[in-house]
C-alpha cells in the first residue's frame, strides 16, 4: 500500500464506513461487511448531524426527528425522562472549569487566582449546570470518587470576604473587571459561567459573561482568550495530568509552568500504586494551592434516546459507541 493511497482512501476495521462527510453539517456511515465480528453492526447506515445546540438536539430527540441526541444537556434530561417516547442515559462524566491565563495579567497573580476560587460558589454552579446531578469539583481532575482523591486537600468553601482580601492582597483593592468567554460547546458552560459571574459578584469580581458561536470556540477562543470556560471528559490520571498540565504539553492552555509538578507526573509512572497515591495527593495539594484551574464541578455523561433504540450506553468518555445499537421497530 503506498502513501498517496493513505491520504485519498478510507481504511479500517471498525463496524462502520465513511460514506459521506460534509463538514459541519453531516456524515453518514454504512454498516461495514467485512467486521471482524461476525453479525454486527446491526445497523446498516448512520447519520450524524452536526447540532451545535443542545436544546436543539434534544428537540429532535423529543419530536421524532432523531433516534439519539449526544452529549445531552442536563437541562434538557427532565422533560425527555418524562416524555412517553424517550428516555435518558447517564454515566459520571466530565469535569468543568474555568482556565485562567497565567501568562495575562491579573491572572498571573496568584492571589487573584485563589480569589477566583474562593469566589466561587460550587454548590450553586452544581446546581446551576447540572441540576444538582454532578458533584462540586476541588480544583484539580480528581473526582471525589476516584481512589486517589486526597479529602484533605480542599480548596476554601465560598468565602467573598477572603476573595477580597485576596484581591486586596494583590493590588486590587476595588475589585477587579474580567471577562469570561463561554459557549455552548458540551453541557453546562454556559450555566457554569452565569452561576460564576453570580456567585463571584459579591467578592468584587465583576464578570462580564461573553457567550460566542460553538463551531469557532476551541480553536480561536479557548486558545486565545485569558478567561474561558473548558470541560474534559475522564481519561488515566497519567494522561490528564501530562496532557492538561505538563509544561511541555500543547494543551497546556492556562501557559501554567511548575517544574515540580512536571516532576512528579514523571515520578508517578514508575511507582508502585502506594508510592503513586502518594504522588498523586501531592500533586492534588500543587494544584489546589496553585489554582491554574477553577473546576468547579464533574457532571454526568448523558444521552437521550428514543426508546425503541436498543445496545446503546452513555460512556464517561462522551463517545457514542453504536456496534452494538439496533432499532426495536
Amino acid at each position: 500500500m503506498d502513501v498517496e493511497r493513505l491520504t485519498i482512501e478510507e481504511f479500517g476495521a471498525g463496524p462502520f464506513m465513511l460514506l459521506e462527510h460534509e463538514p459541519g453539517v453531516r456524515s453518514v456511515l454504512a454498516g461495514n461487511p467485512d467486521y471482524w465480528e461476525e453479525g454486527k453492526p446491526y445497523l446498516y447506515e448512520i447519520v450524524f448531524l452536526l447540532v451545535p445546540e443542545a436544546a436543539t438536539r434534544s428537540t429532535m430527540l423529543t419530536s421524532g426527528v432523531a433516534d439519539v441526541a449526544h452529549r445531552l444537556a442536563v437541562q434538557s434530561a427532565p422533560a425527555i425522562a418524562a416524555h412517553p417516547d424517550t428516555s435518558v442515559l447517564g454515566a459520571p462524566g466530565a469535569w468543568l472549569g474555568i482556565t485562567m491565563r497565567g501568562d495575562t495579567p491579573p491572572f498571573d497573580n496568584k492571589l487573584v487566582r485563589q480569589a477566583m476560587q474562593a469566589a466561587a460558589d460550587r454548590e450553586s454552579i452544581v446546581q446551576a449546570a447540572t441540576l444538582g446531578m454532578g458533584v462540586v469539583g476541588y480544583d484539580h481532575p480528581l473526582a471525589p470518587t476516584d481512589p486517589y482523591f486526597a479529602t484533605q486537600y480542599a480548596p476554601p468553601a465560598y468565602d467573598p470576604e477572603l476573595a477580597m482580601s485576596l484581591l486586596e492582597q494583590a493590588g486590587y483593592p476595588d475589585g477587579i473587571d474580567i471577562t469570561l468567554h463561554t459557549a455552548d460547546v458540551s453541557p453546562g458552560h454556559v450555566e457554569m459561567a452565569v452561576a460564576f459571574a453570580e456567585s463571584a459578584a459579591a467578592s468584587g469580581i465583576r464578570v462580564d459573561v461573553q457567550r460566542g458561536p460553538a463551531d469557532t470556540y476551541w480553536g480561536g477562543v479557548w486558545f486565545v482568550e485569558p478567561l474561558s470556560t473548558v470541560s474534559w471528559t475522564p481519561r488515566g490520571l497519567d494522561g490528564v495530568m501530562s496532557e492538561v498540565y505538563d509544561s511541555a504539553s500543547a494543551m497546556n492552555v492556562q501557559q501554567y509552568f511548575n517544574p515540580v509538578l512536571d516532576d512528579q507526573i514523571v515520578k508517578a509512572r514508575g511507582q508502585n500504586l502506594q508510592g503513586q497515591k502518594d504522588t498523586y495527593v501531592e500533586i492534588q495539594r500543587i494544584l489546589v494551592d496553585d489554582v491554574p484551574i477553577v473546576i468547579t464541578a464533574f457532571r454526568p455523561a448523558m444521552i437521550g434516546v428514543q426508546n425503541h433504540v436498543r445496545g446503546v450506553a452513555a460512556h464517561p468518555l462522551d463517545i457514542l459507541i453504536l456496534r452494538d445499537a439496533w432499532l426495536d421497530k
